[in-house]
């Protein structure tokens, strides 16, 4: 017994640790300006969850199929138990759960229009479709955005370079745009009553695209034209959400594996009326993510931007991965080990305290 406790234990760890590593690509999209050029609309869906809700996975799930089904969907998490407050200058902060007078999860935010699931009269496609009505305001393009390592991962920063077109008039004293850095690639100990993504009532799961940071910034008018902007955030300052849990065989992320699984989420919002007239997003922004390459610049849109051998983003990609899961190089032999080892957790059905 002994030895088998051991090397259940070091697969276990093995598996978690190759597949920080090495992200799997779930939920990336990279839309190149060519085939984003037909004027859609962009939805961005805000989702907010909680390992230890147990009916959580099947609204994280529901973003993801919704994701996975519609290349121009998009979504971001905030963690219920996180205050992840919104930073601006001059004016006090407010935690986004509380600005949507979030009551109850799990729970979606469609274009900062509705809570719609999952309690809501429209379900989750439902409240897609209807925003898909409304008109294109412009576009977002991210091309440039990266991670810079170039001093090392402890002295790590990420840079954000946005370009805004306008097609219709953005303006008034209340929009703002935010940037939203984002964790993938997160292993949680989850509660999973409904056995969505276990069948056991709780296992360890990995959340996608969770909001680490929140910053919003002044959005002088823009009746036409086009504005560029860049910012730089230290990755000191970006907390990653995994936290080692011993029992669970969890480890908390290094700084090199926290810059691989960081993302950037870009979007414009009116704060009154709560609209949301584009957003843009770029799931990993360093290179060790291999199934995709090049820079993606799309309309209301820009995913999966990646780079290859290298610490910084260049060129323009021209491939469509529409929310695939993609195989990363060598991944098989990593999901072999993973299987067993995740199979091995099913042993434990409840988190060790």
């Amino acid at each position: 017994m002994g030895v088998y406790m051991e090397i259940r234990r070091i697969l276990i760890a093995m598996a978690v640790a190759a597949m920080i590593a090495v992200p799997m690509g779930a939920f990336s999209k990279n839309v190149s300006a060519e085939e984003s050029s037909e004027g859609e609309r962009y939805i961005l869906g805000e989702y907010f969850g909680a390992d230890w809700c147990g009916y959580c996975p099947r609204g994280a799930k529901a973003n993801e199929d919704l994701a996975n089904a519609y290349s121009d969907y998009i979504f971001i998490k905030y963690d219920a138990d996180e205050t992840i407050n919104v930073n601006v200058a001059g004016a006090a902060p407010v935690e986004r759960g509380t600005y949507y007078a979030v009551n109850f999860v799990p729970d979606t935010i469609v274009d900062g229009k509705s809570d719609v699931y999952p309690d809501a009269a429209f379900t989750l496609e439902q409240r897609y479709t209807t925003a898909k009505t409304l008109p294109s305001f412009g576009t977002i393009s991210l091309a440039g955005s990266t991670i810079d390592v170039s001093g090392g991962y402890e002295n790590a920063k990420m840079i954000v370079k946005i370009k805004v077109d306008a097609a219709l008039p953005i303006a008034g004293p209340d929009v703002a745009l935010f940037v939203a850095p984002i964790e993938s690639n997160v292993y949680i100990w989850q509660e999973d009553w409904e056995h969505v993504y276990s069948s056991d009532d709780a296992s360890v799961s990995q959340w996608y695209h969770l909001v680490r940071q929140l910053n919003q910034y002044a959005f002088a008018p823009l009746p036409s034209g086009s504005f560029e902007v860049a910012y730089e955030y230290a990755l000191k300052d970006i907390k990653s959400r995994q936290v080692a849990d011993e029992g669970n065989n969890i480890t908390a992320k290094t700084a090199e594996e926290l810059a691989n699984t960081l993302g950037v989420t870009v979007f414009i919002q009116d704060t009154a009326s709560r609209t949301i007239y584009a957003a843009a997003q770029i799931p990993y922004l360093i290179g060790s993510h291999a199934a995709l390459n090049g820079t993606a610049s799309g309309q209301n849109n820009t995913v999966g931007q990646n780079v290859t051998g290298s610490q910084s983003a260049s060129g323009n990609g021209t491939t469509k991965n529409s929310g695939s899961k993609g195989a990363t190089p060598g991944f098989e032999a990593i999901a072999g080990v993973a299987a067993v080892s995740l199979a091995l957790m099913g042993v434990e059905r409840r988190r060790k305290r």
